[in-house]
């Protein structure tokens, strides 16, 4: 299987919802690779793409400049940059991977013979918390991207760059699931609704926190204690 290159970001925002939450920075980057290092058996390699400074990130890691196409939209409308054909320079194999997953086992199997596209969908549409392209495939998500205007088409859909992609490919592409291992906190953890879980169940892979929870919470670490411990295991 070729290399699999994670790229994961890492920038300013001031007008970013969730800002009264919490804050990502360098030691989200770094606690990452530490659990993709402890847990993937594959070849594979995490670049960071982020405005800030380099200086407090892992040297394992591959740093860049985050691209600054489409910044001024705020939100995450600049990771469809990964859709571009600059970005197949990267590598055979692209994941996004957002700074607040939690990486609790082998995604690697995941990655095995996978289509040219592939996401997540925790809910009824696609979500940018982790999503597997062919470098160079579907270039059209980014190339047909207008500033000016693809954000009104998409209003509703859920999201900024998941909504796009959805509204460019359809809303039939190859998904994962829970059946995949690839839970979500708010749907899976927090609501403690039917078909929940107070802790991660065997088959856990991942857990995306998505929304309003980040698992350098307090809060969080306080309500599920296992979140606390994964934390501090990946300082």
């Amino acid at each position: 299987m070729a290399i699999i290159t994670f790229v994961t970001w890492l920038w300013q925002d001031d007008g970013y919802r969730w800002n009264g939450h919490y804050r990502l920075g360098p030691a989200h980057v770094n606690r990452l690779h530490q659990a993709l290092d402890a847990t993937q058996t594959g070849d594979w390699r995490l670049v960071c793409l982020t405005d800030a400074s380099a200086r407090d990130i892992d040297p394992a890691i591959t740093v860049l400049p985050v691209p600054a196409e489409h910044a001024g939209l705020g939100r995450c409308w600049r990771r469809l940059w990964l859709f571009s054909a600059e970005a197949a320079e990267f590598g055979e194999r692209l994941v996004q991977l957002d700074l607040d997953a939690m990486i609790l086992g082998d995604l690697t199997p995941l990655f095995d013979n996978p289509p040219d596209f592939v996401a997540w969908r925790p809910y009824n549409h696609y979500c940018g918390s982790m999503w597997m392209l062919k470098a160079g495939a579907h270039t059209e998500v980014w190339d047909s991207f207008g500033p000016a205007t693809s954000p009104d088409l998409v209003t509703g859909f859920g999201g900024s760059d998941q909504a796009w992609v959805r509204h460019v490919l359809g809303p039939d592409q190859p998904v994962w699931t829970a059946a995949d291992g690839l839970y979500s906190y708010r749907k899976h953890f927090h609501g403690l609704s039917s078909g929940s879980f107070w802790e991660p169940p065997e088959d856990c892979r991942a857990i995306f926190f998505h929304g309003p929870f980040d698992p350098s919470m307090p809060s969080v670490q306080a309500r599920h204690p296992w979140v606390g411990d994964y934390w501090r295991a990946t300082a």
